[in-house]
């Protein structure tokens, strides 16, 4: 392309370039030699930059799907025009023809769905209404068969295309709580299967990922080494910022360090108000994937007492579970395979959570006041029957309520409590130090 004697190439010359190449006029690598030459100046660069990210192939794609999936509710007045190729598919009017036709080029889009937060947001919605009708579905065995692979293809999308395209968005918060009206809809088993892949295996599948995840952990590394009381506010809002997009890279850091530093849980907790729907979710099970780290060991050297990391992670789950509306079913139900398991270490979660949720306290020794007090009224017991400081937890308390009712885990906690009572003796006794069984004992009596 010829230079102006200003040295700048008029803007209207890449709008005749680009019109040439709509209507297949000229081909992209016609324009090569010339764009290469303007290239050595400094605006001509900028401008050719911008032609082809405007060109992107990606970007096309995306609408070539808008105009399949549909119009939106809002859009009545500008309808989506129809494709004019032959052979290209209908306009999807069912769950079966996106199926058939559109999830496979979706798989194809991956995380490059990003550049469309529209065709996102589309995507996520047509799936939280899938997700209605399936469990309102009282049909016949052959439909119900058809929905399970309808749901089977949607976790497939979510997997390989929602959660990588949303860690490539740049901190957009309403993709985020959008993603989390879908993901509500699901049992826990499967969030948290998604949540285990879009943290373990999906960073390792694209270059684009694995940059991100890099960015995320040096942001995060900046973020923990100045979080004090002091600065909880403007750090919570960079924490908040940062989990938008990559929440299971952020939660994995901020809990390695809890782990080390146990100072750290006051800050952090309170920095963690700035968290979505979709955050807090992730968060439990990070937390819950901590709990369960094989390569950890439990108890000190000494063999006496209960490791520190494990003791850290207790009171931050106690602490975070009692301040934010987090779904604890998950963690309940790790603490009853676990102690189905014989595990008893793990009554140390419950302790917590028990005691910072519904503000019972427990103590280990307590003097010959407090013992009349508690015999008193609530106003006594209030006043001289506990060491700390006693606080509002009436929501909190309902929540556990709710979640051992809905999950039907009051029972069985509390039948397997009774069973590793004895088992802590009879069964791990001969395993462990006779002052760590002594403690163990006593936390179950």
């Amino acid at each position: 392309m010829g230079n102006e004697p200003n040295g700048e190439t008029p803007s209207s010359l890449y709008r005749v370039a680009a019109v040439l190449l709509q209507f297949n006029l000229i081909d992209l690598d016609d324009l090569y030699v010339h764009l290469l030459a303007a290239a050595f100046s400094a605006t001509c660069a900028m401008n050719c930059e911008g032609f082809f990210t405007e060109n992107n192939p990606c970007d096309s794609i995306a609408g070539y799907l808008i105009s399949i999936v549909g119009v939106p509710k809002g859009a009545k007045g500008s309808p989506v025009n129809a494709l004019q190729n032959k052979r290209a598919p209908k306009q999807a009017e069912s769950f079966e023809d996106l199926r058939r036709d559109v999830f496979n080029m979706f798989c194809y889009l991956g995380p490059h769905l990003s550049h469309d937060p529209i065709l996102f947001a589309k995507v996520v919605r047509i799936g939280k209404s899938f997700m209605k009708e399936f469990q309102s579905d009282g049909s016949k065995q052959e439909d119900k068969e058809k929905t399970e692979v309808i749901l089977s293809c949607l976790l497939s999308i979510t997997d390989q295309v929602l959660l990588p395209s949303l860690s490539l968005m740049d901190c957009n918060a309403c993709m985020s709580e959008e993603l989390w009206g879908m993901f509500k809809t699901f049992p826990y088993q499967h969030r948290y299967r998604l949540y285990g892949q879009w943290k373990n295996e999906t960073y390792n599948s694209h270059p684009l990922l694995v940059k991100v995840k890099a960015q995320t952990i040096d942001r995060a590394k900046y973020i923990m080494k100045r979080l004090t009381k002091e600065n909880v506010k403007p750090s919570g809002r960079q924490i908040g910022k940062l989990s938008h997009s990559n929440p299971t890279i952020l939660f994995d850091y901020i809990l390695s360090q809890i782990q080390k530093y146990d100072n750290l849980i006051t800050p952090v907790v309170d920095s963690l108000k700035y968290l979505t729907s979709l955050n807090y979710d992730v968060l439990a099970y990070c937390i819950i994937e901590a709990l369960a780290n094989p390569e950890k060991e439990r108890m000190k050297h000494d063999d006496t007492t209960i490791s520190s990391w494990l003791q850290s992670l207790a009171s931050f789950c106690g602490a975070v579970f009692r301040k934010y509306p987090i779904d604890l079913a998950g963690l309940l139900q790790y603490v009853a395979n676990q102690l189905k398991a014989g595990k008893s270490f793990d009554l140390l979660i419950l302790k917590e959570v028990v005691q910072k949720m519904a503000g019972i306290e427990i103590t280990e020794e307590m003097t010959m006041e407090q013992l009349e007090a508690m015999t008193g009224g609530e106003q006594l017991k209030a006043e001289g029957g506990y060491f700390g400081q006693i606080r509002n937890t009436k929501k909190s308390s309902q929540r556990l309520k709710d979640a051992l009712l809905d999950h039907d885990l009051a029972l069985p906690l509390c039948l397997l409590m009774a069973q590793q009572r004895n088992g802590v003796v009879f069964q791990e006794g001969g395993e462990k130090h006779l002052k760590l069984v002594g403690k163990l004992y006593d936390q179950v009596s």
